[in-house]
């Protein structure tokens, strides 16, 4: 019996992990991947305490290849682009250098970790023979053989694909924005236009409205993103755009060959983006999802027993799509909220606990902001591709696009 199980060894598994083993807590982690947060990838994040905390003062600095303090959106076409300031600097670094710290610091914080084991059922307590929902541990398979573990608390931190969450028939589809993600090494020199400032390269983010892929046919809005990792590395990726799709007409939810077909369009053909895979070579190109598509506010399960964490839940900011911040901040929440809730020797599931952890929840900075960030992309994306939704229209107005983005940045 542990005091918190964690499904999931990426940023808010680990994070999670930290907060409640340093908070005197047994802790154990069942990742599916065969080392903690498996996938290979660039970041970018501003300077947070959260991080000082988590790791030591100044670790993102550290990490960081290069930084940026601002952003260029570029119009359909590439007729038009504005450079917006942003308000903190944005510091760019390499996912590795992320996860191993935090795995290394749970690890001294005597946190156990389960690897290569795939998560396939949540174990609910039973009373007079009736199942109460509660959940008290989860069921794995590992190496071929089945087993369980139980736990007063459980933390969903499985992100896209969490098993708590399909445990529960929660279809984490629904949120999520089909994204490709591409990691490459380019090996002619940056476009001269990439750099506005001696030393700042710009996060470049490139609009591309509905049916703009001759390949496929009906294909939804979505935004191409490009930015420097250092070392002539780029992180690139095609993002879909949903908040308006059913209410553009003839457009289509596309497979993921469909997907994938538009992307090596965007590699070849899509204005100015195209500029950068002249002459790169790919390291790494799969087909994922980001969850910013919808939020779900109650993340306790039914019954209690069980919170589901981070993207499972939209917990990312829909703005430009970055969560790193949000779910570890989540994390930290929850563990630190219900390992307070263990000291009391109460019922930590409780029908009275549980409402105060979501009040308490509600009133988090970063909470509100995650709510505020999904009704401003709805509306913004309702202007660039509905009310605008045409290269003419989006060209036309654009100074109004450059005044929202800089409003919101």
């Amino acid at each position: 019996m542990y005091d918190f199980l964690i499904t999931g060894a990426g940023p808010a598994g680990l994070a999670a992990a930290i907060t409640a083993a340093e908070l005197g807590r047994s802790v154990i982690v069942i990742e599916k991947g065969k080392v903690a947060g498996p996938e290979p990838r660039g970041e970018s994040m501003p300077q947070h305490e959260l991080f000082d905390k988590l790791i030591h003062p100044g670790f993102l600095q550290e990490i960081s290849g290069f930084t940026s303090t601002s952003r260029r959106f570029h119009s359909s076409a590439d007729k038009k682009n504005t450079l917006i300031k942003i308000k903190e600097p944005y510091y760019f670094f390499n996912w590795r250098d992320l996860i191993d710290p935090l795995y290394e610091k749970a690890a001294a914080a005597g946190v156990e970790f389960i690897f290569g084991a795939e998560v396939t059922a949540v174990k609910t307590a039973a009373s007079a023979g009736d199942d109460d929902g509660t959940a008290t541990g989860v069921y794995y398979t590992k190496n071929g053989k089945t087993k369980e573990l139980e736990a007063r608390a459980i933390l969903g931190c499985g992100g896209r694909s969490c098993p708590i969450a399909a445990h529960y028939g929660i279809d984490t589809k629904a949120a999520a924005c089909p994204t490709v993600k591409y990691r490459g090494r380019m090996n002619t020199p940056l476009p001269t236009w990439f750099t506005d400032l001696p030393g700042e390269p710009d996060l470049q983010f490139f609009a591309v409205l509905p049916n703009s892929f001759e390949s496929v046919a009906g294909f939804p809005p979505a935004f191409a993103y490009i930015f420097p990792l250092g070392d002539s590395c780029i992180e690139a990726g095609l993002m879909l755009r949903l908040s308006q799709f059913e209410k553009i007409n003839n457009i289509s939810m596309p497979t993921d060959r469909q997907v994938m077909s538009a992307w090596d369009e965007a590699k070849t053909s899509l204005s100015g983006f195209a500029d950068f895979f002249i002459d790169t070579s790919t390291e790494y190109e799969k087909l994922t999802s980001i969850q910013n598509r919808r939020f779900i506010e109650n993340n306790i399960m039914p019954g209690g027993g069980a919170v589901l964490i981070g993207d499972a839940v939209g917990m990312v900011d829909a703005n430009g799509s970055a969560g790193l911040y949000y779910a570890m901040s989540q994390a930290v929440g929850w563990s630190e909220m219900l390992s307070e809730a263990m000291n009391t020797n109460s019922e930590i599931w409780s029908r009275e606990n549980c409402e105060d952890y979501l009040s308490r929840q509600s009133k988090w900075k970063f909470y509100r902001y995650i709510k505020r960030s999904f009704k401003l992309i709805s509306f913004f994306e309702r202007i660039m591709f509905r009310t605008f939704g045409t290269d003419k229209k989006l060209n036309f107005i654009w100074p109004l696009i450059s005044a929202i983005l800089k409003s919101a940045s």
